[in-house]
């Protein structure tokens, strides 16, 4: 039998604290196989190796999942539970909804680099819709930034946000689960506080004014 290290730990996303936290091995199991490829006269190794995880923050247990091969030694470990969208993601109209949505089942999966490429969707989808503007993406944010939709430091967050995406997509970026989740979180703290606001405005024409003098 093997001996688990219960004293190393790991830093990985913890759905409770919403941060990276150092989690502690609490045991793990490994899987191998093999089989020989007749085609090209090899033979290919496997192995998955499941983890059990707790976080020393709040205490709450994960199972981390590295799945491996020898023609392709890097992956993306899998986390479970994987991260689950904000209930106010209702509130958000479609296809901003639909589309975050997808973005956590692709998380659900493994697919960090395909999350990510549909953060930058959203991003630009949400960006086209709040200005006229028909030129490239830093002309809009510089925009939205003038017109005081965002904040110059809003603008700039997005701007990293939407070149990650596009580093995904185009330049071979293989992001890890926190990358991913920074990106989903920079983009939804905008959504959310856009609901916030309408919220907001619908308190302040309910609320009973005070009488003047």
């Amino acid at each position: 039998m093997t001996t688990i290290d219960t004293s190393s730990s790991v830093l990985v996303h913890c759905n409770r604290c919403h941060a990276e936290t150092r989690h502690a091995l609490r045991g793990e199991c490994k899987k191998t196989d093999n089989y020989f490829d007749e085609e090209y006269r090899i033979e290919i190794r496997f192995a998955e190796t499941y983890s059990l995880l707790q976080c020393q923050v709040c205490g709450q247990g994960r199972l981390q999942v590295v799945m491996w091969n020898s023609e392709n030694e890097y992956s993306n470990p899998i986390l479970l539970p994987s991260p689950e969208p904000p209930e106010w993601l209702d509130a958000i109209e479609p296809p901003l909804c639909v589309l975050l949505k997808e973005i956590y089942r692709a998380l659900d999966a493994g697919m960090y680099a395909i999350a990510l490429m549909g953060v930058r969707s959203v991003l630009d989808l949400w960006v086209s819709e709040q200005t006229s503007f028909t030129n490239n993406f830093p002309r809009k944010i510089q925009e939205l930034v003038r017109l005081g939709t965002l904040s110059t430091k809003q603008g700039e967050t997005l701007g990293h946000v939407f070149d990650a995406g596009s580093a995904a997509a185009h330049r071979g970026y293989a992001p890890s689960l926190a990358d991913a989740l920074s990106a989903i979180d920079a983009v939804e703290n905008i959504l959310h506080q856009r609901l916030v606001d309408t919220r907001v405005d619908v308190l302040k024409g309910n609320t009973p004014q005070r009488a003047r003098d």
